[in-house]
This record gives structure tokens, C-alpha cells and sequence, in this order.
């Protein structure tokens, strides 16, 4: 394993701690190693060197599906949002190695610079800022009952702005998480046809004037951030 960017006791640290994650791989060991990559902004030569050739392959895959796709060209952008999921999905099969990680991630939205969270490191500390980065995402919308161990963590996020809680979480966002069979329920109960694809179903739905409402009958709008 090629470190860089730290000093050699800091690598030998690191050392240690990978040694121990063959014997313990428990959640906090996940998250004393975590915290220590953030701290440190340690950077590792073969993962570098994985992105870059998995990009080309996982790039070249999206590039043709979009190109003979008979959808695309046509396509609005809520439906081009719908087939890239399917197309990221092929894509990554693609792949020869798939590390268990978020490939999607890791070969579209990793930062150039290891140091562009240090300042939201000191400002919110490891806890808030883990938390938040393992949750987010574009519609992502987590369920955390009132028993959970992060519940007071994720209200944490929310008092700092980093979140936001229940009806406060926009329409969109909710129903993202939502499967295109259970929005197809509602749509059955308000008189809409069936839809095909979860983009306009999206649409269609939080135009509807009581969507909170009939949402609010089938979850507990407390328990989501």
C-alpha cells in the first residue's frame, strides 16, 4: 500500500489501524478509521490509480448508453435523471473490480482536493460532519425512529442547519425515496393514470394541493431528515 501527503509517523498510525481492521471491522473501528482519513487527508496511491482507470470504463459506458439509447435524445430532464440511474447501473457492471463502496461516489463526485472538508471538520466536528456525509444525496431522506442511536445526532444536524426535519423537507425529496409502486397507489387513489417512469410521477405528485397530507397517512413525518 503507496501513502502520501503525511509524515511517516502518521503512516505508521495508519498502519496500525488497517492491521487491526483484520480482526475487528466493527462500527466504531469504521469510524476511528474514518475520522482519522479526514483528519489527516492521508491519500492512497492504488485507489488513485483504481478511480482513474475505473472512470475511463464507467465514463465510456454511460457515453455509449446515452448514445444508443432510443429515450435519450428525447428525453426531458426529470426522465434523463430516471435513465442515468438505470445507465449508472450497467456502467458499473462494467467494472472488473467493484470495491463495496459507493461506486457512484467515487467516480463521479470525489473531490480533487482531500482538503476541502477540513473547515467544516473544525467548525461541526467528526460526529455531525460523519453523519451528515454518510446521509446525503440528491433526494436522500432518512428514517431514524426515536429509539436510534443517531436520533439526537441527526436533530443535532438540524439545529445546525445541516438538515432539515419532517414537512420541512421538500415534497420532491420525500418522494424520491419512494417506489414508483407505492406512488402509483396515490396516483390510483386521486384518479391518475399509472405512470412508467418515477421522474414524472415525481412531478406529478407534488403538484397534487393535499400531497403532505395523504403522505402524513402513511408516515410519520418526525421520524424523516
Amino acid at each position: 500500500m503507496t501513502v502520501a501527503g503525511v509524515d511517516r509517523p502518521t503512516a505508521e498510525t495508519l498502519q496500525g489501524l488497517l492491521h487491526r481492521g483484520y480482526q475487528e471491522f466493527s462500527s466504531d473501528y469504521r469510524r476511528e478509521l474514518m475520522a482519522f482519513l479526514l483528519r489527516t487527508n492521508v491519500r492512497w496511491g492504488e485507489l488513485e490509480t483504481y478511480v482513474e482507470r475505473a472512470c475511463a470504463i464507467y465514463r465510456q459506458s454511460l457515453d455509449e448508453q446515452q448514445r444508443t439509447s432510443s429515450e435519450w435524445a428525447q428525453a426531458g430532464e426529470r426522465d434523463r435523471e430516471d435513465l442515468l440511474t438505470e445507465f449508472r447501473q450497467v456502467a458499473i457492471k462494467a467494472l472488473d473490480m467493484r470495491p463495496f463502496a459507493d461506486l457512484t461516489v467515487l467516480l463521479e463526485d470525489a473531490p480533487s482536493d482531500a482538503q476541502l472538508d477540513d473547515a467544516l471538520l473544525a467548525e461541526y466536528g467528526f460526529e455531525a460532519l460523519e453523519l451528515y456525509l454518510r446521509s446525503y444525496g440528491e433526494y436522500r431522506v432518512v428514517k431514524v425512529a426515536a429509539d436510534s442511536r443517531d436520533r439526537e445526532t441527526f436533530e443535532r444536524l438540524v439545529e445546525l442547519e445541516l438538515a432539515r426535519r419532517g414537512t420541512a423537507i421538500p415534497i420532491r425529496n420525500i418522494l424520491g425515496q419512494w417506489t414508483l409502486k407505492d406512488m402509483n397507489e396515490i396516483a390510483a387513489e386521486i384518479g391518475l393514470s399509472a405512470f412508467r417512469r418515477k421522474a414524472p410521477a415525481i412531478d406529478a405528485l407534488a403538484a397534487v394541493p393535499d400531497i403532505q397530507t395523504r403522505l402524513g397517512a402513511r408516515m410519520a413525518w418526525r421520524e424523516f431528515f
